[in-house]
């Protein structure tokens, strides 16, 4: 089977098909912490249209804003004192938009089966 592993970079899940016998690839925006030639540093979407077609994918997209974890920095009023780093308010909706449209475009791919971690959050609570 040839499956791919999307947004990956530590390979464990990779190598574990691997030594099942199928041809697999990760894929993460950051390089494997392996250095395998098996993994794709980039847009898992390249990934899709270019080295595929694939029979599975299974997908760990990042979490921060699919998760119902901080509902309190959503709103554009915040009391609590936060890393200056942290997205609150309009921009974090927006943050929060964005990831359900990746997951969203993860999830529409064409390939047969698919598995996307979710965290409990705003994809399990529609």
């Amino acid at each position: 089977m040839r499956v791919l592993i999307a947004c990956e970079y530590s390979g464990r899940t990779r190598e574990a098909f691997r030594k099942l016998g199928h041809d697999v690839i990760s894929c993460d925006l950051l390089p494997s912490v392996d250095d395998s030639p098996y993994h794709y540093q980039g847009d898992v979407f390249d990934v899709i249209e270019e080295a595929g077609p694939f029979d599975l994918m299974i997908a760990h997209p990042p979490c921060t804003f699919l998760t119902i974890a901080a509902e309190w920095a959503y709103k554009d009023e915040q009391k609590k004192k936060m890393k200056p780093c942290t997205l609150i308010g309009a921009a974090r909706r927006a943050a929060r938009e964005e990831a359900i449209a990746f997951v969203m475009r993860l999830a529409n791919a064409p390939i047969p089966k698919i598995a996307i971690e979710n965290p409990i959050g705003v994809l399990s609570s529609g």
